[in-house]
Parts: structure tokens; C-alpha cells; sequence
């Protein structure tokens, strides 16, 4: 069966390493369309409509957008950067401005430490996975 198993695996790699792709020129850029060209219908509007809303509930709104390590499970800025993106995103493919975002972005200052990370500065040379990875995302999305 192992033997069987291997001689399949083999053939396809030869065949599809034989297999040749498009020519094309390496100065050929790929151009998205941007997400405000599109416009959406049917069930991805109803969608994206549903999340919208969603992220405009009171649990994404400035006043309750900001956890504590204990409420975020010691993630700190992930709630607050995936609420973010979420609205940048959405607002690109609804065409409407989300009504909370800039007050969110307002009161990022307010939860920072004083060298511009969320949470308290560890100290005796500790350091957080979880702290650089989300304190990134917020700083360079």
C-alpha cells in the first residue's frame, strides 16, 4: 500500500512539475479593483449589511471597545484593532462612513502607556508575544 502510495505521489510530481504556466512578464502588475468600485447584492449584501451593524453594537462602541488584559485574555489591542479594520473594511464596501471609527481612533492616546503600547510596561526584562504582535497591528496595519 506504501509502495503504491509513493509511485502515485512521484508520478504526480513529475507530471505536474512537466506542466508549464503562462509566460507572463515579470513588470506586469496585478491591479485590484478597489472595494468601493464594487457593488454588492444579494446574500453578500445581506451580509455585509449584518456585519456592519454588528460592529456598531454597543460592545464595538468607544466607551466599551477598550478591554482590560483580563477581559481581552492578555491580547492586548486585539479587540480594539480587529474592531478597526473591521470598520475600515466594511465602510469600503458599504460606501458609507462608520459612525463610531474616528471616536475609536480619538481615544487610542487615552489607553497607551508612555512609550505608545497598550498595557503597563513589563518590567525585570519581560517581554509578551502577544503584546508585540497586537500593540503592531494597531501601530502598522
Amino acid at each position: 500500500m506504501n509502495k503504491s502510495i509513493a509511485l502515485i505521489f512521484t508520478l504526480l510530481m513529475l507530471i505536474i512539475s512537466g506542466c508549464k504556466t503562462q509566460n507572463v512578464p515579470l513588470s506586469e502588475e496585478v491591479n485590484p479593483i478597489p472595494l468601493s468600485q464594487l457593488e454588492m447584492r444579494g446574500e453578500l449584501h445581506t451580509r455585509i449589511a449584518k456585519n456592519y451593524a454588528r460592529l456598531e453594537e454597543t460592545r464595538f462602541q468607544p466607551k466599551f471597545v477598550f478591554h482590560t488584559d483580563e477581559e481581552s485574555g492578555n491580547w492586548p489591542g486585539d479587540i480594539e484593532g480587529r474592531t478597526m479594520l473591521g470598520l475600515v473594511m466594511a465602510a469600503q464596501v458599504a460606501g458609507r462612513e462608520p459612525l463610531y471609527l474616528e471616536e475609536i481612533i480619538a481615544q487610542i492616546p487615552e489607553h497607551l502607556n508612555e512609550k505608545g503600547y497598550f498595557r503597563p510596561i513589563l518590567s525585570n526584562f519581560k517581554a509578551s508575544e502577544m503584546r508585540v504582535l497586537y500593540n503592531e497591528h494597531i501601530n502598522h496595519p
